[in-house]
């Protein structure tokens, strides 16, 4: 009787799961490292089929926590695959003092003839990072000099003369350039203190014997709208004839316009005598108010 028991514990142990059998183990040198000084972190699986396959393999986390070459470097400093027997040896080397933590790493195995697989993992790791200096060393650590105050090669003051200089260097160049031995500068320039005056002036240095029919007119024109532009501060050489006397409504002005117009357009020719009442009605215009 004992022949069919013997033979049913042997089917038994034949039917079992061959995962049963399969050997997983971690380990790691060191929980407690000093900055810049590696430690190992060691995976083996063993007891594995003549035909297995790793599906996949990788850090729980997706690597972000080795992402800052500056606080965390890690390789794969050995990896060993035999026939049954799968082997992983990490260098991981910390470079900040403090707590850190090792995610799990996994590898998931299935054998080539079989659809299954399984996932084998290590847990969070803690590990405690020190300096690799002593007590005594860091209190010996003298403090950061100060900050050394650079002096620059200018100043503000020097940079306001220096504004200034070229301002006055500018505006003397301005002057030369514009500079007229008839008139005053700032008189001729920046403002007519007397426009009636400068353009009776003016009016009176007209020599009608000495030039041209179109000549005197365009000299009588100029002067008349550039007395305007100063006494009355409209843009008398953009207007037509028509808008200034329709502005003024002066009959010696409308006059005045009117052979100015007939010189221009009509090249019109004009006695002495006629330019001599016209300079004189150019003196009332000139003179009178409005």
């Amino acid at each position: 009787m004992r022949y069919p028991y013997i033979l049913f514990l042997i089917l038994l142990s034949s039917c079992s799961d061959i995962d049963e059998d399969i050997y997983f183990e971690y380990s790691i040198d060191t929980t407690n490292v000093e900055i810049g000084y590696p430690l190992h972190l060691e995976i083996d699986i063993k007891n594995l089929d003549n035909d297995y396959k790793i599906l996949e393999q990788g850090w729980a986390d997706s690597s972000l926590w080795i992402t800052d070459s500056s606080m965390v470097i890690i390789k794969s400093s050995n990896i060993d695959s035999f026939d049954t027997s799968y082997n992983i040896d990490f260098e991981i080397t910390f470079w900040d003092t403090g707590r850190a933590i090792i995610p799990p790493y996994f590898i998931m195995v299935s054998s080539n003839d079989s659809i299954e697989s399984n996932t084998y993992n290590t847990e969070y790791i803690k590990i405690n990072i020190q300096s690799a200096l002593s007590n005594d060393e860091l209190s010996d650590i003298k403090p950061d000099k100060p900050i050394r105050k650079i002096d620059l090669p200018y100043s503000y003051e020097r940079v306001s003369a220096l504004l200034v200089i070229i301002i006055l260097l500018f505006f003397v160049a301005y002057i030369w350039n514009s500079r007229n031995k008839g008139k005053k500068f700032l008189q001729k320039v920046f403002f007519n203190y007397n426009p009636r005056e400068d353009a009776i002036k003016a009016i009176k240095a007209i020599k009608s014997d000495n030039l041209s029919n179109k000549e005197f007119y365009e000299s009588l024109s100029n002067i008349i709208k550039k007395f305007i532009e100063n006494e009355y501060y409209i843009i008398a050489h953009e207007m037509t004839s028509v808008e200034l006397n329709n502005f003024f409504q002066d009959k010696n002005l409308y006059d005045l316009l009117d052979r100015i117009d007939s010189v221009k357009f009509a090249n019109k020719e004009y006695a002495i005598s006629q330019r001599k009442k016209d300079l004189t009605l150019a003196k009332k215009f000139v003179r009178k108010l409005i």
